[in-house]
């Protein structure tokens, strides 16, 4: 994706352009980045001194993270499967961790959560160097976020069928949910129709846990 990036502290964030996706997997990793964005703006306020130091922190994420989540899947060629498997990881993490998940650490959380999903469940697993090189995050830090990922988890990274096929069955209802939307949307605009929110705006995903 491109040959350029954009340096933010120590991490060269990819410089993201459109990705050409089928329209079912636009509106999956749609789902999926609003759910985990908007679970990261909910917990922002949590956020500690200490978060700072630890190897999740981003101080300014230049790239907007659904479009952080549609580059990696553009650049790994990653299935479905590991990204629901990713984003199980972050739920398990957010439950048990919801202070370290905000909008300073979403990005590098995610990515550190695909990594150990694609090692787990790809026939065909990257190695840190070539995530390294698709992320802009650098070697060095990425194995760090693998660690302290790892740890957070207990390394429990197993994911049952009945657990995996019970947060597919959520994506399958949400991006199902999006697309009658945009089908609505169509049918029912007019020139005075107030269409400028995202399809996604309200994500009917509501798994990922989120402190009050």
């Amino acid at each position: 994706m491109g040959g350029h990036s954009v340096v933010s502290g120590r991490t060269r964030w990819p410089s993201v352009g459109l990705v050409d996706l089928h329209p079912d997997m636009q509106d999956f990793l749609d789902v999926l980045a609003k759910a985990l964005s908007q679970t990261a703006e909910c917990n922002a306020h949590l956020a500690d001194e200490q978060l700072k130091k630890g190897p999740f922190w981003t101080r300014n994420p230049v790239v907007p993270f659904e479009a952080f989540v549609h580059h990696l899947f553009a650049a790994t060629k990653s299935s479905r499967h590991v990204f629901v498997t990713a984003f199980i990881y972050v739920d398990s993490f957010a439950g048990s961790h919801p202070m370290s998940l905000g909008p300073h650490t979403l990005h590098k959380i995610f990515l550190g959560a695909l990594l150990l999903a694609n090692k787990m469940y790809d026939d065909t697993p990257f190695d840190n160097r070539t995530l390294a090189l698709a992320s802009g995050v650098p070697a060095g830090n990425l194995l760090q976020i693998e660690l302290e990922l790892s740890w957070a988890l207990n390394f429990c990274l197993y994911i049952s069928s009945n657990t995996f096929e019970a947060y597919s069955s959520l994506f399958d209802r949400a991006t199902e949910s999006v697309c009658n939307r945009k089908s609505s949307t169509v049918l029912a605009s007019t020139e005075f129709s107030d269409n400028s929110k995202s399809d996604v705006d309200c994500c009917p995903l509501r798994s990922v846990s989120c402190v009050a």
